[in-house]
């Protein structure tokens, strides 16, 4: 666990910017100038491994803090990544409705600022868990936790999106797998072209992309968070419930299955102890994932009474028997997704991008990922299989 007041560093060498070039800059901004008094203290969050975020408290630090994230420095490897106005935009139009976000104060596009395009947003005081088991918890708690961040999800699956203004933020047409398949196997091919000695290959690449396809399930459009998971949300300091989800630069519309598998993927890892892949083991420590025994042990839902749970805050209420046999297809293209940003990662840790000190140990885990994608898809089919044998 992790309090976001206190989980931060001095700013890395990579990232330091021109504060006093920023204060000028923000004095003048509508938005913020009613509360905005120099000096700044600056601080730089330990999580986050993509875009670089600041923790900013006016008045020499006695003042109101604020939250700054910034596109990394150096060029972009890929036209999509590291897009903060989409984030900007996506948390903006939801600041609206009830899906629990940080208040949007402004957006700058302007390189000339700080060196690049940046927003400044609400600073939430509360509790990051980046271990999905929760085992630092009161058992009695671990339940709520879970099923708070279930909630969240179907809040943002629930949103009318055209009415919040966001019917153009991407394409809404049928085909989202099959659309990031094709996107997401662009990236990683220029991913791989960075340095082809550095950059890891992902196995079975391919041929997980055909199966994706392959298994379309029935399409349908909601808001996608992109990386929904138990770390890139807020918990209250005492309460076991989300007051923020955060890190939107994956957004887009799509397939909300896509937020489940990321979602719920932790918990539907395998047992380590099943594994002959040393890296496997060795990306299910890094990302904390929990097998079922374990699951069992710390008192956490079962995956079954979490997709109920879910499916019951849909608005209309979804069918239940329909997600759990989709669960582990949906889990699978998380996977392989999770591949193509670990090796993301590695990329930009090649280039001396990477805004995390751990950049280098997380994308040498890319083959690794792959494999558990490869172990998600055997389990799919094996579970159609199963259930086709019952009809």
């Amino acid at each position: 666990m992790a309090s976001t007041a206190e989980d931060v560093t001095e700013v890395r060498a990579q990232h330091v910017m021109d504060v006093d070039k920023l204060t000028a800059y923000l004095e003048g901004q509508d938005e913020v100038k009613s509360w905005f008094k120099a000096p700044l203290v600056v601080k730089q969050f330990g999580h986050g491994q993509s875009n670089p975020t600041y923790l900013m408290r006016c008045d020499g630090g006695k003042g109101r803090a604020f939250v700054l994230r910034k596109q990394p420095p150096g060029s972009i490897i890929s036209k999509t990544a590291h897009r903060i106005d989409r984030e900007y935009r996506m948390m903006k139009a939801l600041n609206k409705t009830d899906v629990p976000v940080p208040e949007m104060y402004h957006l700058c596009m302007d390189d000339g600022i700080i060196g690049k395009p940046f927003y400044i947003m609400q600073f939430c005081e509360g509790r990051i868990f980046k271990d999905a088991s929760l085992a630092e918890l009161p058992r009695e708690e671990r339940a709520a936790c879970w099923k708070s961040l279930l909630e969240a999800l179907a809040k943002i699956h629930n949103v009318d999106y055209k009415a919040v203004g966001l019917g153009d933020f991407a394409r809404a047409g049928n085909g989202y797998f099959e659309r990031q398949v094709n996107s997401l196997s662009k990236v990683s091919a220029a991913q791989e072209a960075v340095d082809p000695v550095k950059v890891p290959k992902i196995p079975q690449f391919k041929e997980l992309g055909n199966r994706i396809i392959e298994n379309l399930p029935e399409d349908v459009v909601s808001i996608c968070h992109g990386d929904y998971k138990m770390d890139n949300v807020i918990f209250h300091p005492t309460e076991s419930r989300v007051i923020a989800v955060i890190d939107w630069e994956l957004s887009t519309l799509g397939h909300y299955g896509a937020d489940i598998g990321n979602c719920m993927g932790p918990l539907y890892a395998p047992d380590p102890k099943t594994l002959s892949d040393e890296g496997a083991k060795g990306i299910m420590a890094i990302m904390r994932t929990v097998s079922v025994d374990e699951a069992a042990e710390l008192g956490l839902p079962t995956r079954a009474e979490l997709l109920k749970h879910y499916c019951s805050f849909r608005r209309p209420v979804i069918d239940f028997s329909r997600e759990v046999q989709r669960a582990w297809y949906y889990v699978a293209f998380y996977w392989w997704k999770t591949a193509v940003i670990l090796q993301g990662i590695a990329a930009r840790f090649a280039t001396g991008q990477a805004s995390s000190p751990f950049a280098e140990v997380v994308g040498k885990a890319t083959p690794s990922m792959g494999l558990l994608a490869a172990h998600a898809f055997d389990m799919y089919d094996k579970e159609s299989a199963s259930a086709s044998s019952k009809l």
